[in-house]
């Protein structure tokens, strides 16, 4: 069980270093907040109130699948700028 939460320990390298490029991002500019924003049509500092369900996380993956396959042709920089 998840516990509500993602560790590194959940991950292989590959799904490590994807999750730093695109949660993380230069200087804490996150992707992962950028698609979220535009994947649910809220602002930043309202990312907390969009509800954890199925139907969202369908909404929100297609976003995740389209930056991860970026990430990989791009070489798996460190970032995603």
């Amino acid at each position: 069980m998840l516990d509500e939460k993602l560790t590194d320990q959940e991950f292989n390298a590959v799904g490590n270093a994807f999750a730093i490029a695109y949660y993380e991002g230069l200087n804490n500019d996150s992707r992962y907040v950028d698609d979220y924003v535009l994947a649910f049509g809220v602002t930043q500092d309202a990312i907390y109130s969009v509800e954890d369900t199925w139907a969202n996380y369908d909404k929100l993956s297609p976003f995740i699948d389209a930056r991860f396959a970026e990430w990989q042709a791009m070489g798996k920089p460190e970032y995603i700028v």
